[in-house]
C-alpha cells in the first residue's frame, strides 16, 4: 500500500539542504569479473572519511544499505567493507521515531525497534536478504557530491547472490529510497549497456534533464488487483514480433502487474502472453536448428553452423501507444556463437502466488530510460548507451 496522506508531512526529517541541486551522472556497468556477477552496479562513497561502495541499483527495491563492520554474518566483498565506528557522521537512527514508528509512518520498509535502536530488514525474491540498523550518515554520489543525513541501512546480518558486491541501492517509489532522499525533483534515469566484460558506458542519472523530449511516457499504473507498495508498473498493451501484433486479448496483460525492475535480469509475461510470444519467435527462427533448454529457458537454437543468423525484430507497446524495441540481442541470452535461448520466462497465474511480471534489465539493455515520479510516468528512447 502507497502512503497515506497523513503521514507524508512527516518527511521532514529529510533537510532541505541535503538535496542535490541539478543533474548528478553516475558510471553504471555490468558483467564487471572481479563482482562474479552480472548484474548493473554504481560506486558511491559513505561516511566521513568516505569509503567507497560497490552496490547493485534496482528500481524494484527501495532502501540503500551496505554491509557494515562489525556484523555477524555478511557474504564475501571485494572491496573494504564499511565500518559504521569508524565514520564521523555516522548514527544509528533511535526507536521509536518517524523512522521507526510504532506504527505506520514515514517508510513501507520493514522496521521493528531493538534496545531503542530501529532495525531494518528487508528480503528479496532471489532470496537476499540485510538486516541490521536503520542508521544516518553522509553519502558521496562523485567525488564533487556530497549530501548529509542520508538514511542507510547498515547490514550486520546479509546473504544471497550477490557476487562481492557489498550491498544494493534501491530506486523505487520509497520516502526512504535514494531518489526520495536526494532527488530535488524526484527524477532519475538509466541506460543500461551491453553486458560485457569491464563494460562501463552506461549511466545512472538523478535530476530532470534541460532536455528530455527524446523520450516517449507511458503512466505509471496504480491500479493494481493487490497491493504493491512503491513500485514501478506499467500497462504493456501489445508485443510485435517481425512487424507482426500479435494476437493477445488486452485481458491477457491486465490480468497481473508488470512491472519494469532494473534488479530482474529476465522479462516475464503470465503463461497466456507466454505461448503466443513464444510461437512467434519459434515460426520465426523455423529455419535454425533447435536445441535442449532448460526448465526455465525452453526456446533454444545452436547456432554454430550458420555464418549468418537473423533474428526477429520485437517491440512492446505500452499505455500510450508508445513502441519500445527491444533489439535483437535483447531478447535472446546466451552465446551468440553457440546456443542462444529466449529470454523471456513464463509466469503461472494460477500456482496460488500474486500475478507479477517483469520487463527485465536484459531486454532494457541499451535504451534510455526517464522516471518521473512528480508526474507518474516513465519514458523509452533508444540508443542511450551502447
Amino acid at each position: 500500500m502507497l502512503l497515506s496522506e497523513s503521514v507524508k508531512p512527516q518527511l521532514q526529517v529529510f533537510k532541505p539542504e541535503s538535496r542535490l541541486n541539478g543533474v548528478v551522472d553516475l558510471p553504471a556497468g555490468s558483467g564487471i569479473p572481479e563482482f562474479e556477477i552480472r548484474e548493473y552496479m554504481v560506486t558511491v562513497g559513505l561516511g566521513t572519511p568516505k569509503t567507497d561502495v560497490s552496490l547493485i541499483f534496482d528500481s524494484g527495491s527501495n532502501i540503500l544499505w551496505t554491509q557494515c563492520e562489525p556484523f555477524s554474518h555478511c557474504h564475501k566483498q571485494l572491496e573494504p567493507k564499511f565500518n559504521s565506528s569508524a565514520s564521523k557522521t555516522y548514527r544509528n537512527v533511535s526507536c521509536p521515531s518517524p523512522l521507526c514508528p510504532e506504527s505506520q509512518g514515514v517508510t513501507n520498509i520493514p522496521t521493528s525497534c531493538s534496545n531503542n535502536s530501529c532495525m531494518h530488514s528487508t528480503t528479496y525474491g532471489d532470496k537476499t536478504y540485510t538486516r541490521g540498523n536503520l542508521a544516518i550518515d553522509k553519502l558521496t554520489p562523485t567525488p564533487s557530491v556530497a549530501v548529509n543525513d542520508y538514511v542507510i541501512g547498515s547490514g550486520r546480518n546479509n546473504g544471497g547472490p550477490n557476487g562481492l558486491t557489498a550491498g544494493i541501492m534501491g530506486l523505487g517509489r520509497d520516502p526512504l529510497s535514494v531518489v526520495s532522499q536526494i532527488g530535488p525533483d524526484k527524477y532519475f534515469s538509466y541506460c543500461l549497456p551491453k553486458i560485457t566484460s569491464c563494460s562501463s558506458s552506461g549511466h545512472l542519472s538523478f535530476g530532470k534533464p534541460k532536455d528530455y523530449s527524446i523520450l516517449k511516457f507511458t503512466p505509471l499504473w496504480t491500479n493494481y488487483p493487490f497491493a504493491v507498495p512503491n513500485i514501478y508498473a506499467i500497462n504493456i498493451t501489445g508485443i510485435k514480433v517481425a512487424e507482426n501484433m500479435l494476437p493477445i486479448p488486452d485481458s491477457a496483460f491486465r490480468s497481473g502487474v508488470n512491472l519494469i525492475d532494473s534488479g530482474a535480469t529476465f522479462t516475464s509475461f503470465l503463461t497466456l502472453v507466454y505461448t503466443v510470444l513464444r510461437t512467434a519467435i519459434r515460426r520465426e527462427m523455423q529455419e535454425y536448428r533447435p536445441t535442449t533448454g532448460t526448465s526455465d529457458m525452453d526456446t533454444c537454437y545452436h547456432l554454430s553452423k550458420y555464418n549468418t543468423v537473423k533474428i526477429p525484430k520485437v517491440s512492446f507497446f505500452v499505455e500510450g501507444d508508445v513502441e519500445v524495441p527491444i533489439a535483437p540481442f535483447r531478447i535472446f541470452a546466451g552465446d551468440t556463437t553457440s546456443q542462444i535461448c529466449l529470454a523471456v520466462l513464463s509466469v503461472n497465474s494460477s500456482s496460488g502466488e500474486d500475478p507479477v511480471s517483469f520487463f527485465g534489465n536484459l531486454a532494457q539493455q541499451t535504451l534510455e530510460i526517464g522516471y518521473d515520479n512528480q508526474n507518474d510516468r516513465i519514458g523509452f528512447a533508444t540508443g542511450g548507451c551502447s
